[in-house]
């Protein structure tokens, strides 16, 4: 009894010093991935016909409390959509609630929403017949805003989602699928949402532990040693990959779905912002590939997905619900559409190079799935050439085959719901052809009403070859890489673009020139049109930074500034609910304290989730900023140039002659002092041009002038007057400039108050005031303008 007490004390003190170092949240992470209550179902799929089973997929519901639409169109349809469907399992990948306020600017949870998610489920299970075991949801990161913990009481997944009533506690979940011929379809969920869940916009990725990758790859493997039949494997999540982070010890989920053969990965998140074919082939090396397919939201874009497996050739059919959503808020009532999903052969887009099954390239016949809700009175599927184009008709594919398709399967009389199974014997050896996109199909279905529906059109390859899948530029940006790897290498870039090459190079540049006593004349030379006909939309942007470098005490205000940033943390604030502690952010992400109670905290939190914050503020703020401090030092310098260069000429005596310095200021120039300052100074190597101890009325000074006295006094007298009333065009245009700058940041600020609260701001005074303050202090520092002393050497 004695040892007993000894190491139970021994235990409680090791996760007390843990939580001391700040390890508690990844305590909390282990504890929370505890296989208490694993589920892995091997269920007999009575539902699979033909050797085909589907299954149905939802995500992004965002139920919200703001916006009752979303949840009355989700009872209105998904019923009738699942009585007819009649899937072996319904998988919902993620932000089951919207956990949003009104205006969309700040997060929370809301239990309302919570329960008005649950009643849903349980209206579609009453009105299709299915039951909850069927259904698999996991959280997105809307699922977690503002979660301290899991099993906290702001966790309300553990109470109303479908898994937390079925008693399915692991973060990894899988779910076997056994059809009649005995093929094995093995489906295992990752939520990989934060395990300490920060408010938006700090929430973004999602964050597998150790833990979770080492039971995904168990999951995985769990029928590597049944070798009798084979398993087609499918990953569903919430987070796509390239928005996923790696885990403490640095593995990644896709590695392991590629060591596996994963069949495809479906997950959400992006909604249809970024496009509706968010898809993405994995290849890693010689290991392993999948493929990896994003679908679009429910929230606003109503889209669903019935995905089929025949065999090991996986497909899907995305549906577009949004035209029948109005009309069903309307009152109209809803029937199911007819909808195909061919399973054979597959689309050559989306198949898979390594595929060790002959039923990726048989030639067997072709095979659909019509979804209706009374059977069709004719199928047919029709081959097209797209190498032998019909002129005649003005078309793009030719016609070459046109075949009855003849059900070999379906609902009976008495059963509710499912799909009608058609085939068409085919001789699929005519359509070899080295190119995998030459033949297509498409699939006509006529109802007993004699109404038409037509699938979209699909490549396909008998010899099983991969037609290349391209990506829209918007696609490539969101699903292209990944955003862990890429977002350090932006942010440090765009660090060493502002502080190096707008601030430390040219202070570097300006402090040589200087020194060698050349800085003044190459300033002239900018303005020189024959001096500058080389290079002049180069040396214009580099002189301006050069002069933003010349005015130290703004060049070192935003030094120490960009440096603060760096360093110190930017802002504080309720990253978590309202009565947990303040966090605070810096570059390398949140620190924050988990537990109402300030025993631990935990740091680095919410990388590279912060880069929704981080790089728009650089790059929409800091950047901008930094240039137009450079431009109204440049505008500044511009006119102290002018004057300089107009008094020295006038001493000088040479004719005025009217130019443009490319800053605006309309003044009157002469070329020829320029010109002539030049040249006296390369027979005078250290003299300057022009010396407020020179005698101006001697006659070396006027070189030879001709111009009375009285004349040159009065001419002196108007440049006066005229260097007094300036235009200034570009300076009152960079105002305008400045303005936008300081309302963007001002914006900025306002939304962080709105999202972690006004802590934000009032205890954040080093991000939120030092832009605006400089920029006034720019616009002061820049107004006052007077003739500047110039020392031109000989080079």
């Amino acid at each position: 009894m004695g040892i007993r007490r000894i190491l139970v004390a021994w235990g409680v003190l090791i996760c007390l010093v843990r939580i001391a170092e700040g390890d508690g949240g990844d305590l909390q992470q282990q504890l929370s991935d505890v296989d208490l209550g694993r589920v892995v179902k091997r269920l007999e799929d009575e539902k699979s016909r033909a050797g085909v089973s589907w299954v149905v997929q939802l995500s992004d519901l965002h139920v919200s409390k703001f916006h009752p639409e979303r949840v009355e169109a989700l009872r209105k349809l998904m019923g009738t959509i699942l009585a007819t469907i009649q899937p072996s399992l319904v998988l919902i990948t993620g932000d089951l609630t919207d956990a949003k306020s009104k205006t969309g600017t700040s997060t929370q949870q809301y239990e309302e929403e919570w329960i008005a998610y649950r009643d849903s489920i349980d209206l579609m299970i009453k009105e299709s017949g299915l039951n909850l075991e069927q259904f698999y949801d996991l959280r997105g990161n809307h699922d977690k805003y503002g979660v301290p913990l899991a099993k906290s009481s702001l966790d309300f997944y553990s109470q109303y989602s479908c898994n937390a009533r079925m008693k399915r506690t692991s973060l990894v979940q899988s779910v076997t699928l056994i059809g009649h011929d005995g093929w094995k379809h093995l489906f295992v969920g990752v939520d990989d949402s934060m395990s300490v869940g920060l408010r938006g916009p700090s929430n973004l990725f999602g964050h597998p532990s150790d833990n979770t990758i080492a039971k995904l790859e168990r999951e995985l493997s769990q029928w590597d040693d049944d070798t009798t039949t084979p398993v087609t494997k499918v990953v569903f999540g919430h987070f796509p990959t390239s928005f996923t982070a790696s885990s403490e010890s640095g593995h990644r989920s896709d590695q392991i779905m590629a060591k596996h053969n994963v069949s495809a990965y479906i997950n959400g998140h992006l909604h249809c912002k970024f496009g509706r074919h968010l898809y993405k082939h994995h290849m890693n090396g010689m290991k392993g590939e999948f493929w990896e397919w994003e679908m679009g939201d429910w929230r606003t874009s109503r889209m669903m997905r019935i995905l089929a497996f025949d065999h090991d050739r996986v497909s899907f059919v995305d549906l577009d619900l949004g035209d029948y959503s109005k009309k069903v808020l309307r009152g109209e009532r809803f029937q199911m559409p007819t909808v195909i999903l061919p399973t054979s052969p597959l689309d050559s887009r989306y198949m898979l190079r390594s595929s060790s099954s002959p039923f990726q390239a048989d030639g067997g016949p072709v095979r659909a799935l019509v979804f209706s809700p009374s059977p069709p009175s004719s199928v047919t599927v029709r081959v097209f050439d797209s190498a032998a184009k019909s002129v005649s008709n003005f078309v793009d594919y030719s016609l070459v085959e046109s075949l009855k398709m003849v059900r070999i399967s379906g609902p009976s009389a008495e059963e509710d719901g499912g799909p009608f199974v058609y085939e068409a014997a085919w001789e699929s050896q005519k359509y070899l052809d080295s190119s995998p996109t030459r033949f297509w199909l498409q699939i006509q279905v006529l109802d007993s009403d004699k109404n038409s529906t037509t699938s979209d059109m699909w490549p396909f390859s008998i010899q099983g070859k991969m037609a290349p899948f391209k990506l829209t530029w918007l696609g490539f940006l969101v699903m292209g890489f990944q955003w862990e790897s890429f977002y350090p290498v932006v942010l440090w870039i765009m660090v060493c673009v502002v502080l190096g090459c707008l601030l430390l190079i040219p202070q570097l540049a300006y402090i040589y020139l200087e020194k060698q006593g050349k800085y003044d004349r190459w300033a002239l030379s900018i303005f020189n049109p024959s001096a500058t006909s080389s290079f002049p939309y180069i040396k214009l942007p580099v002189w301006a930074l050069l002069e933003g470098a010349r005015n130290r005490p703004l060049w070192l205000a935003q030094v120490g500034y960009i440096a603060f940033l760096l360093v110190f943390p930017w802002f504080w604030g309720r990253v978590l609910a309202e009565d947990y502690p303040v966090g605070y952010m810096t570059l390398w992400g949140w620190t924050v304290w988990p537990s109402k109670s300030t025993v631990f905290h935990q740091s680095g939190v919410g990388w590279p989730d912060i880069m929704g914050i981080v790089l728009p503020y650089i790059s929409c703020v800091l950047f901008p900023f930094v240039l137009m401090v450079s431009a109204l030092c440049a505008e500044q310098g511009a006119c102290e140039l002018v004057l300089a260069v107009s008094d020295g000429d006038k001493l000088l005596g040479k004719d005025d002659v009217r130019t443009d310095t490319g800053m605006g200021v309309g003044e009157n120039v002469s070329r020829h002092a320029t010109k002539a300052a030049l040249a006296a100074n390369e027979k005078d190597d250290e003299k300057p041009l022009l010396s407020e101890k020179e005698d101006t009325g001697s006659p070396s000074a006027r070189h030879g002038s001709d111009i009375s006295s009285e004349e040159d006094e009065e001419e002196v007298a108007t440049d006066k007057r005229e260097s007094k009333v300036f235009s200034r065009r570009v300076r009152k245009i960079y105002f305008v400039g400045c303005f936008a700058i300081a309302l963007l940041h001002l914006r900025l600020c306002l939304f962080m108050a709105s999202s972690y609260g006004a802590q934000a701001i009032f205890l954040s005074p080093f991000y939120v005031w030092p832009v605006p303050i400089l920029i006034v202090l720019s616009i002061y520092m820049t107004s006052a303008i007077k003739p500047r002393n110039l020392v031109v050497n000989q080079i």
